[in-house]
């Protein structure tokens, strides 16, 4: 359809001519009635239908006129065209407010989502679908399309501006668990470990996302590390299990050596030296794990008590008042060489986590430290063995 550079008078001296401001859209609307004829078939002022006057309503675009629709005079046939392919079902003013009213919708929309704050995937896909929604509507390129245009332009800038600084800091946040994630694994704590990884989840699951590609990465490398430490956490007891499956056989055995001892009756000095021997080796055999130690070691005092007892009650009748004596003092000994044995056990864990963290030393420096540190667990260790043979070597005599 033609363009006007000015509103068209169609050559007709009696034609009315109405331009005025149109609100909804900003810009100028022009409306023409022309080629009226009276009943003598002479042009004349357009007053009513019945003189057959056309009807051209044009629109201000961009400096030039363009028809909105354009009803033919009765002479010409009479028929109506439309502008912007509208049709009589659609006609182009009432169709320009409805589309304008519709990015007017999708502009408020857009603003609103932005001044929430939440820059989450459920409002960047509404963010989007509003946009696929703005462009099925048709352009109409007058002003007050241009401002929400603006308007809703500005709304999506603010929102994905926003979205950007909030994946940076959840990149940022995301390679932060990741680093302390791998300081667990090389830490290699499995009694502590597992809670902290657990820790670490939950604040994983607190951070921001970082965007869908950057979250898949990240995601396998936190994960990953997660599964490396679990998997040696889990070889770890696998090994330790066997371990302690073979303490508690080897101590078993000796539940059963010392119950052939007392069974024997035998209170010699050979037997009770025999007796103690099967301590020591006690104390060799390792652990089954705390709550089996203190099963079996009941056990093993069980089967060791009767024999001590009987021997004791051979000597009291010749050596009543100092057996009993002695025998008080050993008991008590007993339970200070346990606890010594307890401190040894600490002492050793602590002699075999020095020795792992001096393969993991990153300065000679830090060597140096462990070394020392290692040498006074060592020392520690030796002097409770010694007080333990001092107090064996007392309670012997």
């Amino acid at each position: 359809m033609a363009v006007w550079k000015t509103v068209p008078d169609f050559g007709d001296e009696y034609a009315k001519t109405t331009v005025k401001f149109h609100e909804p859209s900003g810009a100028r609307i022009a409306e023409v009635l022309y080629d009226a004829h009276d009943r003598a078939g002479e042009l004349t002022h357009p007053e009513s239908e019945a003189d057959g006057h056309g009807r051209w309503l044009g629109i201000e675009i961009d400096g030039t006129w363009q028809v909105l629709s354009w009803q033919h005079p009765r002479k010409s046939g009479g028929r109506t065209d439309y502008g912007f392919g509208c049709n009589k079902d659609h006609e182009p003013l009432a169709t320009l407010e409805a589309d304008l009213a519709h990015k007017a919708k999708l502009a408020d929309e857009a603003k609103k989502i932005a001044e929430t704050g939440d820059r989450g995937s459920a409002n960047a896909q509404r963010m989007n679908d509003l946009m696929e929604e703005w462009r099925k509507i048709r352009a109409w390129h007058v002003p007050r399309e241009a401002e929400l245009w603006e308007s809703f332009h500005g709304a999506r800038h603010e929102f994905y501006a926003g979205r950007e600084e909030q994946q940076a800091q959840g990149k940022a946040a995301k390679e932060q668990l990741i680093a302390e994630t791998e300081a667990v694994l090389a830490e290699r704590d499995f009694r502590h470990g597992s809670e902290r990884m657990k820790a670490l989840m939950d604040r994983w699951k607190q951070a921001p996302s970082a965007g869908r590609r950057d979250d898949q990465e990240l995601w396998k490398k936190f994960n990953g590390t997660r599964n490396e430490f679990f998997a040696a956490q889990h070889e770890n007891y696998e090994q330790r299990r066997g371990q302690q499956a073979e303490a508690a056989s080897r101590k078993q055995a000796l539940i059963e050596h010392a119950a052939q001892i007392t069974a024997a009756k035998d209170y010699s000095r050979g037997a009770a030296d025999e007796m103690k021997s099967l301590t020591d080796e006690w104390k060799a055999a390792g652990s089954a794990g705390h709550r089996r130690d203190e099963e079996l070691w009941a056990q093993f005092r069980s089967a060791q008590d009767p024999f001590w007892a009987e021997r004791a009650a051979a000597r009291e009748r010749s050596h009543a008042d100092w057996e009993k004596r002695h025998a008080a003092w050993c008991e008590r000994m007993e339970k200070v060489i346990e606890g010594k044995e307890r401190a040894i056990e600490r002492a050793e864990d602590d002699i075999n986590y020095l020795e792992f963290k001096k393969t993991t030393a990153e300065s000679d420096e830090a060597l140096k430290d462990i070394e020392r540190q290692l040498a006074d667990a060592e020392r520690r260790r030796d002097d409770i063995q010694a007080e333990i043979a001092d107090i064996r070597k007392q309670m012997a005599q």
